[in-house]
């Protein structure tokens, strides 16, 4: 009776496993695998209807580590504040991304908040949209962004509810 080695059953059984990962990943490839906090740098302009009080960003890794759908995405959260004298009804927000240099790590990205804040009031950083989700601003993904060491978090225009712009 011929001898068999036991090498060839136990590559099967890894392969096997792999597979299985692997189709289980394909069920959700956008899954978040990491998440870490970076440098968030919070820029005021002097005179500004509206101050940021605080700006905390992340990068997240998503999908498959080696799959075609995997990615590393940035992220803030920030809280705002109407220092000014008129109700806020839209205030753009940038994110720009920076290398330890201070260099541009690619090209800012912008979010519009619709929001009723009047003077004096906050904005929390667990602010909910329109549809009611508690997402964070969405900056740029690892193909547009590339060795982002901090974001810059800015406001760059506001739209006061009697319809008058503010912009930076």
């Amino acid at each position: 009776m011929p001898q068999f080695s036991r090498a060839p059953v136990l590559f099967v059984a890894i392969v096997i496993s792999l597979c299985t990962r692997a189709a289980a990943d394909e069920g959700d490839p956008y899954r978040m695998l990491s998440e870490s906090p970076i440098k968030a740098k919070i820029i005021n302009i002097p005179g500004s209807p509206v101050t940021i009080d605080s700006c905390r960003a992340v990068q997240r890794l998503y999908g498959p580590q080696a799959g075609p759908l995997s990615g590393l995405d940035y992220f803030a959260w920030v809280t705002l504040h109407n220092s000014g004298t008129k109700t806020i009804e839209l205030i753009g927000v940038e994110l720009t991304p920076r290398t330890a240099f201070d260099d541009s790590a690619g090209n800012a990205k912008g979010s519009l908040l619709a929001v009723d804040l009047a003077p004096g009031e906050s904005m929390p950083e667990d602010y909910k949209f329109t549809d009611g989700a508690k997402e964070p601003l969405a900056g740029g993904v690892a193909n547009e962004w590339s060795g982002v060491y901090e974001i810059d978090c800015y406001v760059s225009r506001v739209r006061f509810s009697d319809g008058t712009i503010y912009r930076m």
